[in-house]
């Protein structure tokens, strides 16, 4: 039996960890959990828009330096707003706030 070293050891762990999350989530989900901040724990403040698609409710945290690039201000019901759109099926996605203010109001 071939003796295996502690890097190989470690690629072979890692290769395997991947392999399992792949399996359990889709690509997109493994990207946006591991790369949404946690935000500053003394504070308890975000550094990400939690975005919420106006028709299925898929939800995706962006940050907000991302958001600023690449999203358009929008006024939607007066509240001026970032908006995107849902990588899965188009269509509008809003800050989840905005989308529970605009609830409380109607």
């Amino acid at each position: 039996m071939k003796k295996t070293s502690l890097s190989e050891n470690a690629h072979l762990s890692i290769e395997l960890i991947i392999q399992f999350i792949l399996l359990h989530f889709n690509a997109f989900e493994f990207v946006s959990f591991f790369s949404m901040k946690r935000g500053n724990l003394s504070t308890g403040k975000t550094n990400s828009i939690p975005f919420k698609c106006t028709q299925r409710g898929f939800f995706d945290p962006m940050e907000i330096d991302i958001a600023e690039e690449v999203c358009d201000l929008v006024t939607v019901n007066g509240i001026l707003c970032f908006s995107a759109y849902c990588i899965r099926c188009d269509s509008l996605m809003l800050p989840e706030d905005v989308l529970q203010k605009i609830s409380k109001a109607e």
